[in-house]
């Protein structure tokens, strides 16, 4: 192994992660890409601390995954198969994000020949979605597709092209740079008013109805961090959403002022949902773009009522739907960064209510 790459497998006390990185850097530019695959594998076993060797590692994907030569997507693959303790294959999600970013399409036939996974593979086609290539015109793509969806890669489902109502996600993905990312959250609405009193005799009935994966963009809010998720189905009876959603009883609602809120477009709903879910929350990783995009669209697919879970299936009957976007301003709600409340109503009376928050 490089002396460069041996000293980084002792980490001295103190010692300036930036330096590190340069260390990386120069053999990235200098040096057989190889060499990272000995030195992630060389990490698991290393006196360097904890959070350290997962900076490297993330480090030295990023690093492969800005290479352009063929050898860089075997050690990355080499890298991300890896049984190791620092369980590498949790960054496939990002790894595809910045292939997408640093590589033209056609690499993606490239590395299937170079026996990348599927999964990765999978991942990587959706990310180009999301950048705005139109993936559906080129055959080799569309046949790649098809093999990958053969194999249960639900990812490779999606359609290879964006749709109309999700022309707000690209403005939303978590944004790479060479050391890092940053992560768009939900934004919360634009211009919320005061919802105006519920009609009288207006006496809502909270349903006992199973909603799936209505919280599925929210779920590392909750399973990988701190946060709370609350969803729920009433009755109201055909009622104008705005003047039913005062009378529910929720929980997130509790203890503030009165509600305040907007009538959302369908895309709207889809970008807060997909910023979610690709970024994460306070803790733990996101999904980034591709299954991001999954994620929303199986979110408002149950908040909907809508059958499966694909743009192609769940999309009519997202659009026969009314959707409102909450103010986040009450107890409940964290107000740090990660806030969601979306309401759905139904064309058969009924509303559905998403509501999540998270905190560091």
């Amino acid at each position: 192994m490089d002396a460069g790459l041996r000293a980084l497998l002792a980490w001295p006390p103190g010692a300036d992660l930036n330096a590190a990185f340069d260390t990386l850097d120069r053999y990235g530019r200098e040096q057989p890409p190889s060499g990272l695959v000995d030195l992630v594998a060389a990490l698991a076993d290393a006196e360097t601390p904890a959070w350290a060797r997962g900076a490297l590692l993330g480090h030295s994907l990023r690093i492969l995954c800005a290479h352009r030569a063929p050898a860089a997507l075997d050690a990355l693959g080499a890298i991300l198969a890896l049984d190791s303790p620092l369980r590498p294959g949790r960054w496939r999600a990002e790894v595809a994000a910045r292939l997408a970013d640093a590589h033209p399409v056609n690499a993606l036939l490239q590395a299937e020949a170079a026996g990348l996974d599927a999964d990765l593979l999978a991942r990587w086609l959706q990310e180009c979605v999301l950048r705005g290539q139109r993936l559906g015109r080129l055959r080799a793509l569309v046949a790649l597709r098809e093999r990958l969806a053969a194999q249960d890669r639900v990812l490779a489902e999606l359609p290879l092209g964006l749709l109309t109502e999700e022309d707000r996600l690209a403005s939303r993905l978590p944004r790479l740079s060479a050391r890092g990312r940053s992560l768009p959250a939900p934004k919360g609405p634009e211009a919320p008013s005061t919802l105006p009193a519920p009609p009288d005799g207006l006496h809502p009935e909270e349903l006992d109805e199973p909603l799936g994966d209505a919280a599925a963009a929210v779920a590392r809010w909750h399973s990988a961090s701190n946060g709370r998720v609350d969803v729920s189905v009433h009755e109201i009876y055909g009622a104008d959403p705005l003047r039913a959603l005062p009378a529910l009883r929720l929980p997130c609602a509790s203890g503030g002022p009165p509600l305040a809120g907007q009538r959302v477009t369908v895309d709207v709903v889809l970008a807060e949902l997909f910023s979610a879910a690709s970024s994460g929350g306070a803790y733990g990783r996101g999904v980034e773009g591709a299954e991001g995009r999954l994620l929303a669209w199986r979110s408002a697919a149950a908040l909907a009522d809508a059958p499966g879970g694909l743009p192609q299936e769940a999309a009519p009957a997202i659009r026969a739907c009314q959707w409102v976007q909450l103010d986040p301003d009450t107890p409940w709600f964290d107000q740090v960064g990660w806030d969601l409340w979306l309401a759905c109503a139904r064309p058969d009376g009924t509303l559905a209510v998403l509501a999540a928050t998270d905190s560091d």
